[in-house]
């Protein structure tokens, strides 16, 4: 396993109210894209026919298991490393993609 970075989280103006993590440990290669997806009209209400669409590509983040599952994850095991923690326990239902994201960053990470 190589080093693990900590660094200091950043602050959003509209969270400073909020509790908020200290550390993230950085498990994805950012920035993710954001694509236009182009439908056609046809197949749009005709309000929305002037309209701009984007997906946000997180199947892009460069991890086995990929999406918003591995950023809360960085913050989540960084606040398990800096306490710590040499074992994660989570759950999940069966084929649980939340689980298989658990696995696969807590083995990259050495827990």
């Amino acid at each position: 396993v190589k080093s693990i970075e900590l660094y200091q989280a950043m602050e959003s103006g509209w969270a400073s109210c909020l509790a908020r993590p200290k550390h993230r440990i950085r498990l994805h290669q950012r920035p993710t894209p954001c694509n236009e997806w182009k439908i056609p009209n046809s197949l749009l209400p005709k309000k929305l026919h002037d309209c701009t669409f984007w997906i946000k590509r997180d199947d892009f983040t460069g991890l086995e298991c990929s999406g918003n599952k591995i950023r809360k994850l960085e913050f989540l095991l960084a606040e398990a490393k800096q306490q710590g923690c040499d074992t994660l326990v989570s759950y999940g239902k069966k084929q649980s993609n939340w689980c298989r994201a658990v696995a696969t960053a807590g083995s990259k990470l050495g827990f």
